[in-house]
């Protein structure tokens, strides 16, 4: 594909919000969304990535971009906050640094804030081999950006701005393990914070996995509440995927995430992260959990 090809897609569990609409109803072009849909929620939003005489932009690739929820019933609400997991490890680090100093104030300016940011890795767990859906289970970055809306994170992308830093993207981070998601946050994510992540003791504990609870706000909010628990910087499940369409033909470029949930803790120290993982509470939550990934990870702020 032509080296401009938006190549961001992810897949996993979707958290259901009680309304359905056909995919007839996603956003119409130009990034607005809502249109025939329902009030509440869309199954997509989407953007027609067309110039202003119809044809379609990217070198001609990509005719469609969408924030797709991952199951058929699922919710992609237009006007909620939306966070989205970057998973990743680096092909050129200096080339994805020159993108990430150019992309962020674009998602500033965007209306949407950096929640968490990291680089460096020393893994405490992870399964052996490598996802059924392939990639890696593990990679060298976290980054999770909080978007103000779905139709928000369209925009940025198909800007002429977003475009002349993709070059960067695409060189700088490893495409073929890339794994990227949209996810519901419940902790971390608030309207009163800065643009960039709190100052942190500097060490955090990243926890990947598919979980099983009926309610994983509820099992984490009990986590959160427990003796000696480290503070969870954030919390969030995965609700939709970036999809693309090449004319008529659908396109999941990136390897679908294996999990449906992340969990961050700040530690004071890797002894301390283990002793919190032996606890009485984190086994237990941890029953219902699988295809984990935990990690330490170093806070950029």
């Amino acid at each position: 594909m032509p080296r401009k090809t938006v190549v961001i897609a992810a897949a996993a569990l979707v958290l259901s919000c009680g309304c359905e609409s056909s995919s007839d109803d996603a956003g119409a072009a130009g990034g607005q969304v809502g249109a025939g849909g329902s009030d509440d929620c869309l199954e997509a939003i989407g953007r027609d990535a067309v110039d202003d005489d119809g044809n379609a932009t990217y070198d001609g690739v990509i005719t469609r971009m969408e924030v797709r929820a991952l199951q058929p019933g699922g919710c992609v609400v237009p006007g909620e906050r939306i966070a989205a997991m970057n998973w990743f490890s680096y092909a050129d680090e200096a080339m994805y640094q020159q993108y990430g100093a150019g992309v962020l104030p674009l998602v500033i300016g965007g209306g949407g804030k950096l929640l968490v940011s990291t680089a460096g890795i020393d893994v405490l767990e992870a399964p052996s081999g490598g996802p059924s859906t392939g990639g890696a289970y593990v990679h060298d970055n976290l980054a999770i950006a909080w978007y103000a809306s779905p139709s928000s994170f369209l925009d940025m992308i198909t800007s002429p701005a977003y475009q002349e830093l993709l070059p960067l993207q695409q060189g700088g981070a490893s495409q073929g393990d890339y794994v990227f998601g949209f996810q519901h946050c419940f902790v971390g994510c608030s309207e009163d914070a800065g643009n960039l992540p709190e100052t942190t003791t500097g060490l955090l504990l990243v926890h990947h996995f598919q979980h099983e609870a009926a309610d994983l706000e509820s099992a984490v909010q009990t986590l959160a509440s427990a003796s000696g628990s480290p503070r969870i910087v954030f919390a969030a499940q995965m609700v939709a995927r970036w999809a693309g369409a090449m004319g008529e033909m659908a396109i999941d470029v990136h390897n679908p995430f294996w999990g449906d949930a992340t969990v961050v803790y700040e530690v004071e120290s890797k002894e301390a992260a283990e002793t919190w993982l032996a606890t009485d509470e984190v086994v237990a939550f941890r029953s219902d959990a699988s295809e984990e990934v935990l990690a330490l990870m170093t806070s950029m702020f």
